[in-house]
């Protein structure tokens, strides 16, 4: 069993407190890179970090429904080394400000630096990068919150891949960010079955329409 608690040296989390043991409640976590803010290739300079349109708006309304929301990112330029964990660290503080101020801090970001062509390699990398569940796993745990009523919102299958393979109930494919690239969309919606939900949309602000405080995500079908 791999420790939720103790992570190695490539993953890194911003958690300042665990709700671990606390009483559950839906969740949504995100993709960073092309869907909370815009793409930047190997994003290592805090001037640059820009939001995606709609990305505040959402998260206010989410969290003032009573959600939590976390961020989970693979930070391959670490592997690659583009950039050092004081590079990252300087852009999460950046965008944690540009949150604050919005009035919609996100309560932990966890990041995985590793990347199995490329740096330091550990039995566990897989898990924890993304389409494996570790990351997901890691913010249900300390966020306290219900897989079963909890979503991801990325922008490549991956992203989606971890949230089904971390149990959750759904994931949301977006066009932003990579959300273009040839297969990714295909893919995404692929992994879609009984047990999990996959729902599209060009960006978060298109996602204001299928949040429902109380039912989660709803599809257009589902509207009508």
């Amino acid at each position: 069993m791999i420790s939720l608690d103790a992570l190695p040296a490539g993953v890194y989390s911003d958690l300042s407190a665990s709700r671990a043991g606390t009483p559950v409640r839906p969740g949504i976590v995100f993709d960073r890179d092309g869907v909370l803010i815009v793409e930047a290739h190997y994003l290592s300079n805090p001037d640059d970090v820009c939001l995606e349109q709609g990305s505040a708006a959402f998260l206010r309304r989410v969290q003032q429904a009573g959600w939590g929301c976390g961020v989970a990112t693979n930070q391959a330029g670490i592997a690659r080394g583009y950039f050092d964990w004081a590079a990252y660290r300087a852009v999460a503080a950046r965008l944690n400000e540009i949150l604050t101020t919005e009035g919609c801090p996100v309560e932990a970001t966890i990041a995985c630096g590793y990347h199995a062509k490329y740096g330091e390699q550990h039995p566990d990398g897989d898990f924890w990068r993304k389409p494996g569940p570790g990351m997901a796993l890691y913010l249900l745990h300390h966020l306290a919150l219900d897989p079963a009523h909890s979503w991801l919102i990325g922008d490549k299958a991956s992203d989606l891949g971890s949230a089904k393979a971390a149990g959750m109930r759904g994931g949301i494919h977006l066009l932003t960010g990579h959300g273009r690239d040839a297969g990714e969309r295909e893919a995404a919606l692929a992994l879609a079955d009984d047990r999990f939900t996959v729902l599209a949309a060009d960006s978060l602000l298109d996602c204001m329409a299928l949040f429902d405080p109380e039912h989660g995500f709803l599809s257009a079908g589902d509207m009508e």
